[in-house]
Formats: C-alpha cells, sequence, structure tokens
C-alpha cells in the first residue's frame, strides 16, 4: 500500500507544523524509522540537524519521559471555503498534545496523543475539532528489527481538498484507524524488508447550505496491504534495490446498497538505487509500474508509470534542497469514479539563517487525473516560513502560503486561489 503525503496540506502548514519536528517531543506518527536503505550518513540535513540546546528536557517518569507541549496559532485565511467567491476570516487554532518515550537501551515504546481545535470568528460552521492517539514499539532482533504500530482518531477533510463536496456548508470529517507491521533484518550486504498495512476510514454525512444530507457513507473502506523490499550494497554510499507491494481496497457499502462496486485489487514493482555521494547530495530513486483492477465492469482499470523519489542536495552546511515526488493511485470521493492517478512534485530550502533561527521556502505542484469521468485538477502551492527557537520551552513561527487549483473537464471543480497568513506560538517541557 502506498503511502500518500498530501501536498496541499504540506504546504500550506509549512512553517507551524515543522516546528515542532525540531524537539523530541513532537508526535512522527507511525513512521517506523527503518526508511532510507545503508544509510552512510555522511550528510545532515538542516531539519535533522541535532538542536540539544534547544531540546525539551521531559518530564522523568520511571524508564520513560513525558513531552507535554501546545501550540498557539492564529490565521488569516482570505479564502475559507475555497471557492471562486472568496469570504476571508480569522482562525484561533490550540493543538495540545503529549508524547511518552521509553529511554531503554535497547528497544523503544513511543505513544501519543493528540488534538486540534480550529475557531472561526465568522464562519462558525467550520469549527472543528480532531485528536489522534497512537503508539509505535521498535524491537531490534540481530541485524534488524521489528516496528509495530497503531492510530486511531477523527480527522477532518481540507476545504481544498479535492475529495471535499463543494456543495458543502462544513467540512466533511472522518473517523481512521491504521495498523502497521515491518520487519527487517540485514545479511551482509543484502537487506531486507517486509511490511503489512491496515487503514479503515469511516466517514460522517455532510450537510449543505440548505441543511439537505450529503451523503458519504459510500465513501467508508478498508485498505490492506503487503509490500517486500530487497535492497544490495554496492558500496558503502550506494544500494541498489527492488520493491514491490499489493493492495486491497473494500468498500463496507456494494450493489445493492449502492449503485456501482468500488473495491479494487492493486499492485506496485519499482527498481532504484539508494545513495548517499560525497558531502553534497544523498536521496532515494525509484521507478516501475502500477495498476489498479476494479471489480465494476464499467470502471476501467488504472495503470501506469510508478514512481517515488526524495533527493537531498548540500550547497552549504547550512542549507539543504529536497526535491520530491511520487505517483500513486488514490480513491476518489466521487461515487461514479473508480479513482484517480496521482502526480506530487516539491521543492523545498532549509536554510539556517542563525543556530535557532530556520528560513523555509518550498513550491509545489500536484495533478490528479480521474478515471471514468471527465474531470483533472491541477494544483500549485508555495509557502515561506521563519522559525525561531527562543529556548527549550518556547518557539515563535510565521508563515506564508499559497494554493491555486485549476480543474478542467464536463465535471470541472471551481477554480480557486488561497492565501492564509499563520502566527504560531509553541510551549513544551
Amino acid at each position: 500500500m502506498t503511502m500518500k503525503f498530501d501536498l496541499r496540506a504540506l504546504a500550506l502548514c509549512a512553517g507551524a507544523s515543522w516546528l515542532a519536528t525540531l524537539s523530541p517531543a513532537a508526535a512522527q506518527g507511525l513512521d517506523t524509522g527503518m526508511g532510507r536503505a545503508f544509510d552512510a550518513d555522511r550528510n545532515v540535513s538542516v531539519r535533522e540537524r541535532p538542536r540539544p540546546e534547544y531540546d525539551a528536557l521531559g518530564l522523568r517518569q520511571g524508564s520513560f519521559l513525558i513531552y507535554p507541549k501546545v501550540a498557539l496559532e492564529t490565521e488569516y485565511n482570505d479564502n475559507v471555503l475555497a471557492t471562486s467567491r472568496k469570504s476571508d476570516d480569522i482562525i484561533l487554532r490550540a493543538t495540545p498534545e503529549v508524547t511518552v518515550r521509553s529511554n531503554w537501551s535497547r528497544n523503544a515504546l513511543v505513544a501519543f496523543a493528540r488534538a486540534n481545535h480550529d475557531q472561526y470568528r465568522d464562519f462558525s460552521s467550520d469549527n472543528t475539532t480532531d485528536w489522534r492517539v497512537g503508539g509505535r514499539a521498535n524491537v531490534e532482533i540481530g541485524r534488524g528489527g521489528l516496528v509495530l504500530g497503531g492510530e486511531t482518531g477523527q480527522l477532518t477533510q481540507p476545504r481544498y481538498s479535492t475529495d471535499t463536496p463543494t456543495t458543502a456548508a462544513s467540512p466533511i470529517q472522518y473517523h481512521q484507524d491504521v495498523l502497521l507491521a515491518q520487519f527487517g533484518q540485514e545479511l551482509n550486504r543484502l537487506r531486507l524488508t517486509g511490511r503489512t498495512d491496515f487503514r479503515k476510514q469511516d466517514f460522517e454525512d455532510g450537510r449543505d447550505f440548505n441543511g439537505g444530507v450529503i451523503p458519504q457513507d459510500f465513501r467508508d473502506h478498508t485498505v490492506t496491504g503487503l509490500s517486500g523490499k530487497a535492497e544490495y550494497a554496492i558500496s558503502s554510499d550506494t544500494a541498489v534495490f527492488v520493491s514491490g507491494g499489493f493492495n486491497r481496497r473494500r468498500y463496507d457499502l456494494t450493489p445493492p446498497q449502492v449503485s456501482l462496486n468500488r473495491d479494487s485489487e492493486g499492485f506496485e514493482l519499482t527498481g532504484g538505487v539508494n545513495f548517499d555521494i560525497t558531502r553534497l547530495v544523498r536521496g532515494e530513486v525509484q521507478l516501475g509500474y502500477l495498476r489498479q483492477e476494479y471489480k465494476e465492469a464499467q470502471f476501467g482499470n488504472i495503470s501506469g508509470l510508478a514512481g517515488r523519489g526524495q533527493v537531498e542536495w548540500f550547497p552549504t552546511q547550512l542549507t539543504t534542497v529536497t526535491f520530491t515526488g511520487e505517483r500513486s493511485v488514490e480513491e476518489s470521493a466521487t461515487l461514479t469514479a473508480s479513482g484517480y492517478l496521482d502526480t506530487r512534485l516539491t521543492a523545498q530550502v532549509d536554510h539556517e539563517l542563525r543556530r535557532n533561527v530556520i528560513l523555509t521556502a518550498r513550491a509545489g505542484f500536484e495533478d490528479a487525473e480521474y478515471k471514468n469521468i471527465d474531470r483533472r485538477d491541477r494544483f500549485w502551492s508555495g509557502s515561506v516560513a521563519a522559525n525561531w527557537l527562543i529556548n527549550r520551552r518556547l518557539g515563535l513561527a510565521a508563515t506564508y502560503s499559497r494554493l491555486s487549483q485549476e480543474s478542467s473537464g464536463a465535471v470541472r471543480r471551481p477554480d480557486f486561489n488561497v492565501n492564509r497568513f499563520i502566527v504560531s506560538l509553541v510551549v513544551q517541557l
């Protein structure tokens, strides 16, 4: 199963949310920590660079450390409904969280709880409260390890998401459960990794501006995935690999409850290279083939080039330039569409102006090409951010971001632009 990142969310929240990752108290979700193959660790990016003098100390409880934190934000948004007719508002946001980490010499256990409340000054119908609770266990086994993780939460789809109904009077919310298990083992120059994923999403019905129901139950589904990867180190700084994955997508409602069966199965086969060359560049790039086959006869299968990669360039020790890309098949929120082929590209520059002042600029593009319906959405995004780590307990961030959507086809969505200005204060122990 392909792990999807949301280009629009990244672009619009680059500054404020990234400030949290500079602290060990940051909840990293279900990152297994087993991503890059055969790391030479020659290069360290601006975001990865240790800053122990600004790390939260946490509260010790036996062999565990507890990291409480709260982020307080004020946002000005000039198009909160993400429509061609702009409506601006001011949003107050509070994001409390707590992370508990083990302090063991071997193995690791992490648990987190996080909430997010948005309070709109004028558009009170868009007020939302999200939450997530989860954990991860890392067990060392010889020259490898086992990772087990899971989380559950109540989440909200952003107004600007390609899956949000344009007639909704308030954002669509959904419940999500995620489980994963991953095992990796190194055998001299060979490293083998296997992973299984499970994700279940349960959407709540929306309401239109006249109070009518916008059914969303047809979107409730589960995705199970199984993937594997074999990497071979041809040198101390370069490895080649092949990987493959299978996914199975099953919807709760099938005919005759709904008119079309949206169940599908798919696979992806890729090959690539992982490198950490000199002190200038490192990364991982893979290309291959993907295919998603649908049970419904009128749904055409989706197939084509599969790709995923991240390349980091280090022009100086104080600057990191990161390029990322991904191509995958995603589920559609339109009942008559099987899905869409999603291509995402980003470029980001992080510069360490001072030890505790980080400047970030990001640009992104996303192309969502729908199947079975005449529609194609394109997104352009950009953001600039400044992050100031005042001390171990306080941090400030300021972010400006812009998102533009252009939609084409017989069932196109309205075009729109969104500009956001965010000021954040982070308090942690």
